[in-house]
C-alpha cells in the first residue's frame, strides 16, 4: 500500500496515530447524518460523504414526494459543504435488475426508454437541492454480476441523457462483482467510458472489517469500531475507471467519538463530484 503523507487527511483512530493517507477516506449512508455530526467527524480523516439525492428505488423510509430523499435537505447538503475539507457525490438510486421494487424493463427499447425518463427525475431532484451545474450524479445500479443487454440499455441511456440533455454529468455506483464477471467492467466500457465510476468490492461480509495488515477479520460492534484504510482501487478493482472505491458495508465506526453505521469509501481524487472523463 502507497501511504505517503497529504495534508488535510487523516492522523488518529481511536487513540492511534496512524499515517496520513494517501486517498480521501469517507463514507455514504442514509439517512443523512446531522451537520454537526460530520463536523466533528472531519476532526479525523473524514474527507468524502456520499449523498443521496432520492430516486425511484432510494429506501422508502427516507423517500418522500416526488422520490426525493427527506433527510438530504438543502440545509443538510449546503451544511456539508460549508466544511471546508469536505467533499460530496451526489448519488441516485435507480432501476435495477435485483430484488427492487422497480425494477428495469426486460425489454431494450423500454429501457431506453427509462433509462431517458429517470435521468430526467434525477436532473429534478438535483435542481431542487440547488446541485451546482457541471456537478455529477451517480446512477446507483445493484446487481452482483454481468448485466443483461435490457440493463446495459438502461444504464447507457441514463448516462447519455444526463451527459448531453442536461447541465449535469454521469457517474455510475455498481458493483465489481469478480474479474470474471464484472457488471463495473461491463457498464464502464458500455457507456464508452464517458462516466465517473464509484465501485462497490467489500473485503468481507456486511458488518465485518478486515484489517489489511494482519489479515483479521472481525464483526464490527460500538466496542470493536472498523478501521481505515487508504486503498488503491485498481488493486481491488481493476479495469473499471475507478474513482471512489466503497470497501466495506454496513460497519460501525467510531470517529471523534461519532458512532454510527456506515459504508467506507476511498476517493482517488479530492472531489468525486468533479468530471473525471
Amino acid at each position: 500500500m502507497n501511504i505517503e503523507n497529504k495534508e488535510g487527511c487523516g492522523e488518529i483512530m481511536g487513540g492511534e496515530v496512524i499515517p496520513r493517507y494517501n486517498y480521501y477516506m469517507g463514507y455514504d449512508k442514509s439517512p443523512a447524518l446531522s451537520v454537526d455530526k460530520v463536523k466533528e467527524m472531519v476532526k479525523s480523516m473524514l474527507r468524502v460523504i456520499g449523498v443521496y439525492i432520492g430516486g425511484l428505488n432510494y429506501e422508502s423510509s427516507d423517500r418522500g414526494e416526488g422520490n426525493k430523499a427527506i433527510s438530504f435537505t438543502k440545509e443538510v447538503i449546503q451544511g456539508y459543504l460549508l466544511i471546508p475539507s469536505i467533499k460530496v457525490a451526489y448519488i441516485y438510486v435507480g432501476r435495477s435488475d435485483q430484488d427492487v421494487s422497480i425494477k428495469i424493463p426486460d425489454q431494450d427499447p423500454e429501457a431506453v426508454s427509462k433509462g431517458v425518463t429517470d435521468a430526467r427525475e434525477a436532473e429534478r431532484l438535483a435542481k431542487a437541492l440547488d446541485v451546482p451545474d457541471n456537478s455529477v450524479i451517480y446512477l446507483d445500479v445493484e446487481g452482483g454480476n454481468k448485466h443483461n443487454e435490457a440493463v446495459v440499455a438502461y444504464v447507457k441511456s441514463w448516462v447519455e441523457t444526463i451527459n448531453n440533455k442536461t447541465s449535469y454529468w454521469a457517474g455510475i455506483y455498481c458493483n465489481y462483482g469478480s474479474a470474471t464477471a464484472s457488471p463495473a467492467k461491463q457498464l464502464y466500457e458500455a457507456v464508452n467510458h464517458e462516466a465517473n465510476m464509484y465501485v462497490a468490492r467489500w473485503y468481507a461480509k456486511g458488518g465485518s472489517c478486515y484489517d489489511i495488515f494482519t489479515g483479521e477479520t472481525y464483526v464490527t460492534s460500538k466496542s470493536n469500531p472498523a478501521k481505515w484504510f487508504d486503498i488503491n482501487p485498481e488493486d481491488r478493482v481493476p479495469g473499471t475507471g475507478c474513482i471512489v472505491y466503497q470497501y466495506s458495508g454496513n460497519v460501525w465506526i467510531n470517529l471523534q467519538g461519532v458512532q454510527t453505521i456506515v459504508d467506507q469509501i476511498s476517493s482517488t481524487v479530492p472531489d468525486p463530484n468533479v468530471k473525471q472523463f
